[in-house]
């Protein structure tokens, strides 16, 4: 398994470097696309929908995970959720809490000019539904090491959202992080499902022609331990591909808020 991992690290890591994109202004397409920022779990999917909401898309709070969906605006605790309304369903009002549908309804839920964050899986109807529907599919991957270490502190931490499912009290059970690290890598029977079902679900999505796909290494700029050159290219080819008028200005604000300037991580 640990094997395997690494493998699929190195393939990601070694991905052709991102193109070097003109920053000019560029008409936008007739109709605003709707916008899905998608990732494995933990791979820097906030920091992309945040960055998509600072070029002027709307942040729907639909979250599309496995053919459910949540509304992420929390109220009260981590089990009240306040609901949806939305035009796809006129004056009704969902309580995501409480309803699972299917991922075409979930995605129908996101108007021109909105975004939801996921974790989709990669199969033809997904594929095909995206294309004819007038949404952009950004993808975002990491390095396989730091995703795994990401998700192992996120798993553990969870007690401070008071959200403590029972993989909790086991990674807390365990003597040692190599110990945490293992069992998040291999999985555990009743408790966490092993790292390669992310990867079986999600990772098709690094060969769709229709994704566009963005390192969270790339984003993370100076102040992050990476490359400013190498983020505003970054936030410019993303501006692009959803359809904005990347000006350099903008651009370089964006780039400039991305890591400790207030969009978090």
């Amino acid at each position: 398994m640990l094997n395997r991992l690494m493998r699929i690290a190195r393939r990601t890591n070694s991905l052709a470097p991102s193109p070097d994109p003109e920053i000019e202004s560029v008409p936008a397409p007739p109709g605003r696309p709707r916008i899905i920022v998608d990732s494995l779990p933990k791979s820097g999917t906030h920091l992309l929908g945040k960055l998509v909401a600072e070029l002027g898309f709307e942040d729907t709070s639909i979250a599309v995970l496995d053919n459910s969906y949540l509304d992420f605006k929390k109220k009260g605790n981590w089990h009240l959720w306040e609901p949806i309304r939305s035009a796809n369903l006129g004056d009704q009002i969902v309580n995501p809490a409480r309803i699972h549908c299917e991922t075409r309804k979930a995605l129908g839920l996101v108007g021109p000019g909105q975004f939801c964050i996921s974790h989709l899986r990669c199969n033809e109807l997904n594929q095909e539904y995206i294309k004819q529907n007038n949404f952009r599919h950004l993808f975002i991957i990491r390095d396989l090491r730091d995703n795994i270490c990401s998700m192992t502190d996120h798993l553990v931490n969870l007690r401070a959202h008071d959200y403590s499912p029972d993989w909790y009290y086991y990674l807390s059970s365990l003597e040692s992080d190599e110990d945490r690290l293992l069992a998040v890598i291999e999985g555990r029977d009743r408790f966490l499902r092993p790292f390669s079902y992310h990867l079986d679900y999600g990772a098709g999505w690094v060969d769709d022609p229709d994704t566009l796909i963005v390192r969270f290494e790339d984003l993370i700029g100076p102040s992050g331990g990476g490359d400013a050159d190498t983020q505003v290219r970054e936030v410019a080819r993303i501006s692009e591909f959803v359809g904005g008028t990347p000006t350099e200005p903008k651009v370089e604000e964006v780039a400039a808020s991305l890591w400790g300037g207030g969009l978090g991580q």
